[in-house]
């Protein structure tokens, strides 16, 4: 009787050891997947910052490009007010003229 105590007892012991053992290891695993998590989320947050700062960056660009073109486009406008505002009185004049030699 008392070697059949005896070998339960060796294997609860072994039971036991197995367990912690077994749990050891799981909080090991645990935490390298958490370490490998924690790199994957910090690695692919620099990527979505990269391409962000890229779209930013082309979209600044673009907005300017067409800000220069929409400057140029007002250009031809602002000569012609230019134009009437130094002639107009001039012009105005002319136009008299001519109808009243009829």
């Amino acid at each position: 009787m008392d070697a059949i105590v005896k070998q339960l007892d060796e294997i609860e012991s072994a039971a036991v050891s197995i367990v912690k053992n077994a749990e050891a290891q799981k909080a090991a695993l645990a935490q390298e997947y958490q370490q490998k998590r924690i790199d994957f989320d910090e690695s692919l947050e620099a990527e979505i910052q990269k391409t962000i700062r890229q779209i930013r960056s082309a979209t600044e660009q673009e907005a300017q490009s067409k800000a220069g073109r929409d400057a140029q486009k007002k250009s031809p406008a602002a000569e012609l007010e230019e134009c009437y505002a130094a002639n107009h009185t001039r012009w105005a004049k002319e136009i008299f003229a001519r109808i009243t030699e009829v």
